[in-house]
């Protein structure tokens, strides 16, 4: 980690492993809005077993904090922290033998109290997100098998705080990004990516053909970062070629 005012560089690697495995991959996966910590994973060469393990870095002291580590049949993708980095989200692929080969899992830790919460239904396919800044809201995709269409994929939204699950979107749509209330969700279906207000229950078009990332939506929503290879969103596009936009609106 390169420190801009400072000029200092930290390697991220934790001082002592696990366990006696070999472990030569490091991964940044998030760093929390303050820019004091920094989440990565570590792992090895060996199959799936790039991230097998999952580190929060306090940059102020240089101490690692473990999050959790897996079987060898898992493997952590996506991860998130809070603006503060109390709160690590991530989740897990577990390789499963079946037709469908893996099934993700959803957990979130509260690093003060040191809980671990499982946030999406162990039996359904779920990805992460997002993270709200103030850690309270984990945005999540989920595939049911006990849905009115099961195999069909929904956003929904769990609340920390109070034990609830809302869906964030409908069916046959996946979550793609948030703001840092999840108030305000990127979907994504058959291309197009539309933003949701989920207070008012308001879709606004952002675009008929693109694709976006975990924080490409700022604070209430005004606007969305996404790429495209579309030439009619902007006069004069003529490279033939993706370009990264941003669309404003309130």
């Amino acid at each position: 980690m390169y420190d801009r005012v400072t000029g200092e560089t930290q390697q991220l690697w934790p001082a002592q492993v696990p366990d006696d495995t070999s472990y030569e991959l490091g991964t940044v996966r998030a760093i929390s809005t303050d820019g004091r910590h920094v989440a990565y994973v570590i792992g090895n060469r060996d199959g799936n077993q790039g991230s097998r393990v999952l580190y929060v870095r306090d940059l102020a002291t240089g101490t690692d904090e473990r999050i959790t580590s897996l079987p060898p049949e898992g493997m952590i993708d996506r991860v998130r922290l809070s603006a503060d980095g109390r709160t690590v989200a991530w989740d897990v692929i577990v390789l499963t033998g079946s037709a469908s080969g893996a099934l993700g899992r959803v957990y979130v830790k509260d690093r003060r109290t040191g809980v671990i919460h499982p946030v999406s239904d162990p039996e359904a396919p779920s990805t992460l997100a997002q993270l709200s800044d103030d850690g309270r809201r984990v945005l999540l995709t989920t595939t049911p098998a006990t849905s009115p269409t099961p195999g069909t994929p929904q956003p929904y939204v769990h609340d920390l705080r109070t034990g609830r699950t809302e869906p964030a979107g409908p069916e046959g749509s996946t979550a793609v990004a948030g703001d840092a209330t999840a108030r305000h969700v990127l979907l994504t279906r058959d291309g197009a990516l539309p933003l949701l207000d989920r207070r008012t229950g308001a879709h606004r078009p952002v675009t008929t053909a693109g694709t976006a990332l975990p924080d490409a939506v700022t604070r209430h929503g005004r606007a969305v970062v996404f790429t495209s290879t579309a030439e009619d969103l902007v006069e004069d596009d003529t490279n033939g070629v993706a370009d990264v936009f941003i669309k404003r609106g309130h």
